[in-house]
């Protein structure tokens, strides 16, 4: 009997598994002590030879290498342990239930963990507990990475340490489900395999995690349904990070050296198969890509059973078949997107597994495909097929085209007013028999209006299917390349027709749409041009309809708001507001979205108040009104929590985005890419309430969500990683902060022009870190820019000029440079207080750095008063925790110190122990922050006489600060006078004079603390 090729494949990939089972099984009785020979595993599998000999004589070399390794270094063999043997209490404070699972880099044990009768996971690596260095860190990587990822894609870990015997160990979730292909392969009622659409939904969620991964810096480099498991609610959750790489350089020696293979070969890229160093991301998407080639065929894209060489040489060259002649259901799109995922050349596959995710989830909702995007006919035979039903398709089409209202918003407003109208008609009829002869006057109005407005439409639909035509192949030659630019474009050129000409309520329509698309394709000046003369020509029409007029004015506002225009765009929305309000009453939604947008305004205005009573009044109606209007909701929300943190009112700031994240998540989802704003400024705020690693795991949800719904380029995609890159410069985390930084500034430069709020913003940011990094004078450059670029856009007092100019301060400050310094924290300072008010967070920010200058310039009166007002507001306004707070407890005590006055010896000891205590609790050992506490607990007792307890103090401050590149060097020269101080005090003139000398440079401003009379 002859096997068709899909069943001879099939058979092929059931044969592989079995291999692997028996070689499984062959390692673990051999660990667990049973003398097992290879040809007693062969005599009992002859069906699997060769290739099951082959994989016998791989491990035996692998086993009798590391015989000779533990050999070398024990000097005697290694024992052999029982797995049965583990004692009971090796953990403290778990059950053991049972052995999951062994392999080549340990045992995995089920558990439950009696404090919280949680069942976990336990893995244990018997390489570590025998001292070998490598596997040692390889499991330490391991734990570093899984504690670092936080999704719910990925198995969580919970502990970590060093078990009675000596193994090295983690707890993880215990997953109670199988094998990603096992699930797919029988989860549906009849045994069948699911299908197609949910093993994508399924795999979606997989490919969701690992580019959180990605995000994070890992490549897992051992993707395979094995390490993927579906739980009992239906979840997947990626398992096994023990051979995963960061992204970031290290001179980590268990990482890969190049030649080498790692991973599992049925599942390996090209590159990996080749041995090379430079894996990237791009590795775990083609490994993904195999995986979805199993699922939907249930046999791999190239032959892997046969010699290694053979089956390396079948990854590195064979081209897979498309998966749709193994299985015909198998549409075109569908292949493009897996084959793509396999592609040899990595540049050719999707760049990340986001890009695979978001284009499964076009694929799944009948959009066009990114696989596919150079294709421009593809794209409208794609999007006309998916809304053919529709009443006008191809005013549909253009609006998903272009990610706009084209055509769809102006219909929609067009066919519920005449809905209105025709209610308003029916309610005449309705009346006394005395109305009767006026209601049918409304009611023949009303339908002469209706059939004007459904030839307006007709007009608008003939105008629309003109530009499809012009993107036809058949139609026109070049029609196959053009691009969504590209038919805009064209549709704008034609505007210059005569016959449209004599229709102008059509051409404002189309106008208006035109208008709004080229706004949201970053084309600002195109946009203001069409929506300029879109209002324009509705407001010299005789026929003209107040509420288009409104809805014009909104859109023009909207963009001067994108402009950085925003008093352009107060009276815009002062006549919208007037129009809605006359139309519609006080309390119509309508009128609650203009109220909206006229809150923005004036909030970046710096008019709190008004804003503030904008905002209530929208947030009133919408929750008056029938309906569900999460979303409505949602937004005012989000408004107000803005508000509040632009008064520095963080904790209420805090709550306001958290109900409104819960209003948005409720109604629309993780897909709604409205979050992205919501979970942005939810973690600026936790940034500010110093909850640093809840800011970045919200902001990489922000990021990863905003590729997802935006692509790769967008004014959103910016956004997020400008934020995440916050972030992670708060954290000090500079290296991966700084190239997210730069990638920021580049997109906004590209999307949002040289002259904008968004491009200052990453100017003033990116300064910060690289002052951050020593590299003062590109930081003085890109601030300079951002402070001029905020003055011609905000104006000289607007808060965001002051922030500019606060960070240029602190670049002045840095390099010693202090009267230009103090000019600018002072100018600083008065542009806050009338701007934001006296007891603001930024406020004592700037009293900080003004104290600072004070100090360095030897006024400590002044300082003195300045830091103590910035401590005031502080603690009325930041949580009693906050690193500002104790930041600032630090410089009064240095302060008071050297006020040399004995008085005040209670209070420097009190504030230099909370901030030793504060800083040992938040700071690891070695941080220069613990080092500065330490120096000043030091100083103090110099100047209460205690030298030998000061000493090794002030040393040790000093030991960490030397070795730092991104610290002041008034900083470094501080820790030094400490210990000259100590010394000149103590009595040891000659230890004095010798730290005197390491001062290549004197600090600016006093530096000694005089011996103290007690």
């Amino acid at each position: 009997m002859t096997l068709r090729a899909d069943e001879e494949a099939t058979g092929s990939s059931e044969r592989l598994v079995r291999i692997q089972r028996v070689v499984d099984d062959c390692i673990d009785r051999r660990i667990a002590g049973e003398e097992l020979s290879d040809e007693k595993i062969l005599s009992g599998h002859h069906d699997l030879l060769p290739e099951l000999a082959e994989e016998l004589r791989g491990l035996g070399v692998i086993e009798r290498a590391r015989r000779r390794a533990v050999e070398t270094r024990s000097g005697g063999a290694s024992p052999r342990m029982s797995a049965a043997a583990v004692p009971p209490d090796l953990f403290t404070g778990y059950d053991m239930l049972g052995e999951i699972h062994r392999g080549g880099q340990g045992v995995v044990y089920r558990a439950t963990q009696r404090s919280t009768k949680r069942p976990v996971a336990i893995k244990v690596s018997h390489e570590a507990a025998l001292g070998q260095g490598h596997e040692l860190a390889r499991f330490e990587r391991e734990v570093h990475i899984l504690g670092s990822l936080q999704h719910p894609g990925i198995v969580t870990i919970h502990d970590s340490g060093v078990g009675a015997g000596g193994s090295c160990f983690f707890v993880m979730d215990y997953i109670e489900g199988r094998p990603l292909d096992d699930y797919v392969r029988h989860q549906a009622a009849d045994g069948s395999p699911l299908p197609i659409e949910t093993v994508l939904r399924l795999f979606i969620k997989v490919c969701d995690a690992i580019n959180a991964a990605h995000l994070r810096g890992v490549i897992h480099r051992d993707l395979k349904p094995s390490n993927i498991r579906v739980d009992a609610q239906g979840e997947p959750r990626v398992l096994d990070f023990g051979l995963a790489k960061l992204t970031v350089k290290t001179d980590d020696p268990t990482m890969t050296q190049t030649g080498q293979f790692v991973g599992s070969l049925p599942w390996a890229s090209p590159e990996q198969a080749e041995g090379a160093e430079d894996v990237d991301v791009r590795t775990d998407v083609y490994s993904l890509g195999v995986i979805l080639y199993q699922l939907l065929t249930s046999q791999p894209p190239y032959k892997t059973v046969g010699s290694v060489r053979e089956v390396m040489d079948a990854i590195i060259r064979a081209a897979p078949a498309p998966l749709s002649t193994v299985r015909p259901s198998i549409d075109n799109d569908l292949d493009t997107i897996v084959l793509k995922c396999l592609h040899k050349d990595r540049d050719r596959r999707y760049q990340s597994a986001g890009e695979l995710a978001r284009d499964f989830r076009h694929y799944l909702a009948g959009e066009p495909i990114e696989a596919k995007r150079d294709s421009g006919w593809y794209v409208l035979t794609k999007t006309i097929g998916r809304y053919r039903a529709a009443v006008f398709a191809t005013a549909a089409f253009l609006f998903l085209l272009t990610g706009s209202t084209i055509a769809l918003a102006f219909l929609y407003n067009q066919q519920a007013t005449q809905r209105r109208r025709a209610d308003e008609a029916r309610s005449a009829s309705e009346k006394s028999a005395r109305d009767e002869a006026h209601a049918r006057q409304l009611a023949q109005e009303n339908a002469a209006k209706a059939g004007a407005e459904a030839s307006k439409q007709e007009a608008v639909n003939r105008f629309l299917q003109g530009l499809l035509a012009t993107a036809n192949p058949k139609e026109n030659p070049k029609g196959r390349d053009m691009t969504v630019r590209q038919a805009v474009d064209r549709a704008a050129g034609d505007l210059k027709n005569e016959s449209l000409k004599q229709q102008p309520e059509v051409e404002a329509a189309v106008r208006l749409t035109l208008g709004s698309t080229y706004r949201e394709l970053g084309d600002l000046p195109n946009a203001e041009k069409h929506l300029t003369r879109a209002l324009a020509i509705r407001e010299e029409s005789p026929e003209r309809q107040d509420d288009e007029i409104a809805q014009n004015l909104v859109q023009l506002a909207t963009l001067r708001m994108e402009q950085g225009r925003m008093k352009d765009a107060e009276p815009l929305l002062r006549r919208a507001l007037t129009i809605r309000e006359e139309l519609f009453g006080p309390e119509h939604l309508k009128v609650a979205y203009v109220l909206n947008d006229l809150g923005l305004v004036l909030r970046n205005l710096s008019r709190f108040d008004d804003a503030e009573l904008l905002f209530r009044r929208a947030l009133d109606i919408r929750r008056k009104s029938s309906g569900d209007h999460r979303i409505e909701l949602a937004v005012s929300l989000h408004n107000l929590a803005s508000l509040e943190d632009s008064r520095g009112h963080l904790a209420e700031a805090e709550a306001l985005y958290r109900e409104a994240l819960a209003q948005r998540r409720a109604k629309a989802g993780v897909g709604d890419p409205e979050l992205v704003r919501t979970l942005s400024n939810l973690a600026i705020v936790l940034g500010r309430l110093d909850k640093l690693p809840d800011a970045e795991t919200t902001l990489r949800e922000a990021l990863l969500l905003s590729q997802q719904s935006y692509g790769q380029e967008h004014p959103m995609v910016a956004l997020s990683m400008h934020n995440l890159a916050e972030a992670l410069r708060n954290q000090e985390k500079f290296d991966e902060a700084e190239p997210l930084h730069q990638e920021a500034l580049r997109m906004r430069r590209k999307l949002l022009g040289n002259e904008h709020p968004s491009v200052a913003a990453s100017l003033t940011n990116t300064g910060s870190l690289l002052r951050q990094r020593g590299r003062y004078s590109e930081a003085e450059e890109m601030s300079r820019e951002a402070v001029a670029m905020f003055v011609e856009l905000l104006g000289q007092e607007h808060p965001n000029t002051a922030v500019c100019m606060h960070n240029l301060g602190l670049v002045l400050l840095d390099q010693d440079r202090l009267d230009e310094a103090e000019q600018v924290f002072r100018e600083v300072l008065a542009i806050q207080r009338k701007a934001l008010g006296e007891d603001n967070p930024q406020v004592a920010a700037s009293l900080h750095n003004l104290s600072v200058v004070m100090k360095q310039q030897g006024k400590l009166s002044d300082a003195e008063a300045m830091m103590r007002d910035s401590q005031r507001i502080r603690r009325a306004k930041l949580p009693p925790e906050h690193a500002a707070t104790t930041s600032g407890m630090a410089q009064l005590a240095s302060i008071l110190l050297l006020r040399s006055d004995p008085a005040l010896h209670d209070e420097v000891r009190r504030l230099a122990e909370d901030v030793l205590s504060r800083r040992r609790k938040s700071v690891p050992a070695g941080h220069r922050e613990l080092a500065a506490a330490e120096g000043l607990y030091g100083a103090y007792l110099t100047a209460v006489g205690h030298y030998e307890e000061a000493e090794p103090l002030v040393l040790a401050g000093y030991s960490v600060v030397k070795e730092l590149t991104q610290v002041p060097r008034r900083d470094k020269g501080e820790a030094l006078e400490r210990i000259i101080t100590l010394y000149e005090n103590w009595g040891n003139p000659e230890k004095a004079a010798e730290w005197r000398a390491r001062l290549a440079t004197p600090p600016s401003g006093p530096g000694v603390i005089p011996k103290s009379s007690e």
